[in-house]
């Protein structure tokens, strides 16, 4: 009640917050078997975190470590190493933790 939230609208923020927040834990290694690609670390801190958001396992992390190009007639996955995929995650935090307080006032 003290920032004017409450019910359901309150558990999406505390959700948001959440995610945020385990979003920070994620942590990626470079593959073994090639360097431009990365593997996550801990696959129970992506399994928690796919829970909090409603998505699969895989397609969270394949969201995190690969991007999608598209050209005019076709689409393909590049892979992103250890380092721009935490920098992927880390924006993405940033992007639900900024459009929290935008909803809030």
């Amino acid at each position: 009640k003290t920032i004017g939230v409450s019910g359901d609208k309150f558990l999406t923020l505390m959700r948001a917050i959440c995610i945020v927040l385990q979003l920070g834990n994620l942590s990626f290694m470079k593959d073994p078997s090639d360097d431009d690609k990365s593997v996550v670390k801990d696959k129970g801190e992506f399994a928690a975190l796919a829970q909090l958001m409603g998505v699969t396992e895989q397609d969270l992390i394949d969201c995190l470590t690969e991007r999608t190009m598209k050209t005019r007639n076709e689409s393909y996955k590049v892979p992103l190493n250890a380092d721009v995929a935490k920098e992927s995650a880390d924006a993405f935090a940033k992007e639900i933790y900024s459009r929290s307080f935008l909803w809030l006032f």
